[in-house]
């Protein structure tokens, strides 16, 4: 009777355990029956080549997350009421959470507010949006802007042996009326004195708004500079392309880049230095992190800052950094 007893208990567990595997086999299958939900991905200018590192990080972590990422087409977002009407066209079509680059200038806060309502957001490539109370209740990723110009001026300064004094530069910054535009700046700006405080001559700077198209022409026409300081990706580009074009008189360059193009200049000595915020990892983190608000509501969406890096012409294909300057 015991050993019977004993077989007949040993079978409950099989059928129990046999059970439960059915179960967990019907759930598996359910879950990847259910339809990904969309993110909607809303950033300026999206043919740029700027995003193309962070695009590739942000379609890494949704095939990794079941998530379906839609990448908005866009020209130049050129304010709030713009985006607005973008974020109403996504959300429209099923949008579950967006991934957002603010729109410059007034009331973009409480646009974002309003438009988004519920739904997990978080911005990038900009600094946080100011507003009466203070800094945006928006969690951000996106590089310190500050400083990418302190850095910037840093490289400079290391180059010529920790002094710019008699040195003459050109600024050209495509980032006119945004707030990563003036911080970017204002790092430069700060960083290219010297120990003793002797800042070299700005002898020129463009200034330009976002998209725009005719940044090399608007180089080659200033005055010949020893130095030309490039603070964003569009103003890399166009300085590197004039470079190319010998349109510069020979002067050497440096910039703030996200795109293969300014790389591409780099590694054919147009440009001599670039600072390179790492976009792939921006990207993957934030679909990391918009995945995982999806999955539990409580779940915080954090700001962080990523990580930029210098990069000289034997930099580019040192195996060390064949993750960071990952294109694919």
């Amino acid at each position: 009777m015991k050993l019977r007893h004993s077989g007949h208990r040993a079978f409950l567990w099989v059928e129990l355990l046999l059970g439960a595997a059915a179960v967990a086999v019907l759930l598996l299958m359910f879950r990847g029956n259910e339809s990904p939900k969309k993110v909607a991905v809303i950033v300026s200018d999206s043919d740029s080549g700027e995003w193309d590192r962070f695009f590739a990080g942000i379609k890494q972590g949704a095939t990794e997350q079941n998530l379906r990422i839609v990448i908005t087409a866009t020209d130049a977002i050129t304010d709030a009421e713009d985006e607005r009407a973008i974020i109403a066209q996504e959300l429209a079509g099923g949008a579950s959470a967006l991934i957002v680059q603010p729109a410059p200038g007034e009331g973009t806060e409480e646009m974002l507010k309003e438009a988004a309502g519920s739904i997990p957001v978080i911005l990038v490539g900009d600094e946080p949006l100011s507003t009466e109370a203070g800094e945006s209740t928006f969690p951000i990723s996106a590089p310190d802007s500050y400083e990418c110009g302190r850095t910037l001026a840093e490289m400079m300064l290391t180059d010529y042996a920790g002094s710019l004094s008699g040195k003459t530069i050109g600024i050209v910054s495509a980032e006119e009326g945004t707030s990563k535009g003036e911080q970017t700046l204002q790092g430069f700006s700060d960083g290219i004195a010297d120990q003793t405080g002797q800042a070299p001559e700005i002898a020129w700077t463009i200034s330009a708004s976002p998209g725009s198209s005719d940044l090399e022409q608007q180089i080659a026409e200033k005055s010949r500079v020893d130095l030309v300081a490039a603070l964003d990706t569009a103003s890399a580009d166009a300085a590197g392309e004039a470079a190319e074009e010998k349109t510069l008189g020979g002067a050497v360059i440096y910039g703030i880049s996200s795109s293969e193009y300014s790389a591409y200049y780099l590694d054919h000595d147009d440009i001599a230095g670039l600072v390179i915020p790492n976009d792939y990892d921006c990207g993957w983190r934030c679909i990391t992190q918009i995945a995982g608000k999806l999955r539990n509501s409580r779940d915080e969406i954090k700001s962080g800052a990523v990580e930029i890096r210098t990069f000289r012409r034997e930099d580019l294909f040192r195996k060390e950094n064949e993750d960071f300057l990952f294109m694919d």
